[in-house]
């Protein structure tokens, strides 16, 4: 077995089963899918589940009740994109691999129903192998040249799930239809590098998502420049997000994914 695939398998499995950090099984609690009634609201209810309208016409909170169900629908879309190879403590494709990993882990244990999207549709994952599997199949991805069209996946043959969608999110995407069928969790794949950049002066790069070659000058204007790129990146980011009640994490390359997973579900 290649190196990385072992060691990000083990690794995984390790956080998932060990129960090092606690029950990992509510990182799957979705906000609910079958509405079943209102009631006033109490204390510890989310106020996500407030509905504003009757609040306002009865002058007293009340919150919408859902039916839990007893399975849940897991679905796990990464989104391969040539900017994903990148990275200054590991690749960003290497940590969207370990995700995809513990997530997948996660379901099997918890006896969920999961389901991958690496093809534009899905497919069940019922066992350890064919996690092993997709871990060799997402570290070996020809990443370079490669562009996502999200397009691709608005209309995909899913089950109504809560979808985790793994990808770094840099560009424009727009995840108002999936989030109108699906509870969608969108994990932010990072270098601390990409939003912090530091002045290397004359350097060679190359656009991974276009494969095309350029000398850069990262000068301290430069660097500023981009920098403010990706705060309004991410700032119109955050603003389509909360729009949608889209969940999401960010989670850089040199932190521990499952730590932050279990940070999510408590944010």
């Amino acid at each position: 077995m290649d190196y990385k695939v072992k060691k990000i398998k083990l690794q995984a499995k390790k956080q998932v089963f060990s129960g090092m950090l606690g029950s990992n099984s509510s990182l799957f609690k979705g906000q609910g899918f079958d509405f079943m009634e209102l009631r006033e609201c109490q204390d510890g209810d989310d106020v996500k589940h407030i509905d504003w309208i009757v609040t306002a016409k009865k002058n007293k909170p009340f919150v919408k009740i859902f039916h839990e169900q007893r399975q849940l629908n897991i679905a796990i879309l990464p989104l391969l994109s040539g900017s994903l190879h990148f990275g200054t403590t590991r690749l960003k494709s290497e940590l969207l691999t370990h995700i995809y990993a513990i997530l997948a882990f996660i379901a099997l244990k918890n006896g969920e129903k999961c389901q991958k999207i690496l093809h534009h549709h899905p497919q069940k994952i019922t066992n350890h192998y064919e996690i092993e599997e997709d871990i060799k199949y997402l570290l070996n991805y020809e990443y370079i040249n490669k562009e996502v069209d999200f397009k691709d996946y608005e209309n995909i043959k899913l089950s109504k799930s809560l979808l985790f969608i793994l990808g770094d999110f840099v560009g424009d995407f727009d995840l108002s239809k999936l989030a109108k069928k699906h509870d969608v969790i969108a994990i932010i794949i990072r270098d601390r590098f990409e939003e912090n950049p530091s002045d290397l002066g004359y350097i060679d790069a190359i656009d991974p998502t276009t494969g095309g070659k350029r000398e850069l000058y990262f000068s301290s204007e430069f660097c500023s420049e981009y920098k403010k790129t990706i705060l309004e990146n991410d700032k119109k980011l955050y603003t389509h997000f909360k729009r949608h009640r889209v969940r999401y994490q960010k989670i850089y390359t040199d932190e521990n994914p499952y730590k932050k997973l279990l940070i999510l579900n408590r944010s």
